[in-house]
């Protein structure tokens, strides 16, 4: 099936090229100051910009990232502390992961007010691959600010590999926050899949 052709067309937006680089020894960072004289120091680190975001947020901050590892969840946890929001929300690829780190997530449960998890399980007759989940990094703050890039919330992501990503604002946040509320929409708390997919 072809699909038609159309030329892009978004709204405009205000954004920042956020990078961990790999951690030390590393043949990429020599090489970014061959050709970026500042190296380093040019481009925003990751952790920074999550916690621009988190600080940002006065009504809601969305973080939606598929893994999540121990040091995920202390960053999570430092996020939500240095948030003002009412409305602190975490989606995962799947929530029972979570149970793997026992006492230790005590903390980030108590500061989240929505626990959530997109990974819908559809009949094996319905689509070629039944489950339906992401692979998408995204945090938003209020629908006015979002990272979206490469980096979950995994060790590997605050030290460890290159990740890359923007953050960014302006117009262009809307259609951010457009796919959120919609995976807010299905995304399930409590609620099973098959009963996810017959409310629909």
């Amino acid at each position: 099936m072809s699909v038609a052709k159309s030329p892009i067309s978004a709204p405009p937006a205000r954004a920042r090229f956020v990078v961990t680089l790999p951690m030390r020894p590393s043949v990429l960072e020599p090489a970014l100051h061959k050709v970026c004289p500042e190296g380093a120091a040019a481009l925003t680190a990751t952790q920074e910009a999550f916690t621009h975001l988190a600080r940002r947020s006065q009504q809601r901050l969305i973080l939606m990232t598929p893994f999540i590892d121990l040091a995920g969840i202390e960053w999570a946890t430092t996020l939500l502390r240095a948030t003002s929001a009412p409305e602190r929300i975490l989606i995962l690829r799947e929530t029972r992961r979570l149970d793997d780190f026992g006492s230790a997530t005590a903390e980030l449960k108590s500061l989240v007010t929505e626990l959530l998890e997109y990974r819908v399980v559809h009949a094996s007759s319905d689509r070629a691959l039944p489950i339906e989940t992401f692979h998408a990094k995204i945090a938003l703050a209020d629908g006015s600010a979002a990272y979206v890039g490469s980096a979950n919330l995994l060790q590997s992501s605050l030290e460890v590999a290159l990740e890359c990503g923007f953050f960014i604002e302006g117009p262009a946040v809307s259609q951010v926050l457009d796919l959120v509320s919609a995976v807010l929409l299905v995304a399930k708390s409590n609620q099973s899949s098959s009963t996810l997919l017959s409310s629909q």
